[in-house]
């Protein structure tokens, strides 16, 4: 089978109020795939956390976690797809067209609270857990990037164990 996933990035900003939401979303993720050491590296998942100052010197935290490797990738996409309502899911597969830009990239936010119920929402502002991933499409056009995106999240719902 040809790959149809080059990686996929999963990136979180937090404010300080929202700092209690770090380690139950690292740990959510860590059910998924190995985040850190040995087997994150065989893996080819990378994690790296960033404090930075944002608006009036407040500190933003910054997780991204980075799947590399096809495998890893739909694994990590599938956990957390899974924590996503099923008609979210189908609202996701109709915006499709909407959610793909020029260089082959689909965006996915999900509501964090929800995400960690396992009733997530896909959202399309604020506070939210940001999904990219880099399609794979031969040759690279618009409509074979949506046949890529589709086929992945037929994959993706077939696979998906309720949370």
């Amino acid at each position: 089978m040809m790959r149809r996933l080059a990686w996929l990035r999963v990136r979180v900003f937090l404010k300080p109020a929202d700092a209690g939401l770090e380690a139950p979303l690292l740990s959510l993720l860590q059910q998924a795939v190995p985040l850190q050491g040995e087997d994150a590296e065989r893996a080819g998942v990378t994690l790296v956390r960033t404090v930075e100052e944002g608006f009036e010197g407040k500190k933003i935290i910054t997780l991204t976690i980075r799947a590399e490797k096809e495998k890893t990738a739909l694994t990590l996409l599938t956990h957390l797809l899974s924590h996503v309502q099923p008609r979210e899911r189908d609202r996701l597969e109709r915006e499709l067209p909407n959610r793909i830009d020029d260089q082959g990239r689909l965006y996915i936010r999900l509501d964090p609270e929800g995400l960690l119920e396992g009733r997530a929402l896909i959202i399309d502002h604020g506070r939210c857990v940001h999904l990219t991933l880099q399609l794979i499409s031969h040759p690279k056009t618009r409509e074979g990037l949506l046949q890529t995106a589709r086929s992945l999240l037929h994959e993706v719902k077939a696979n998906a164990q309720p949370a």
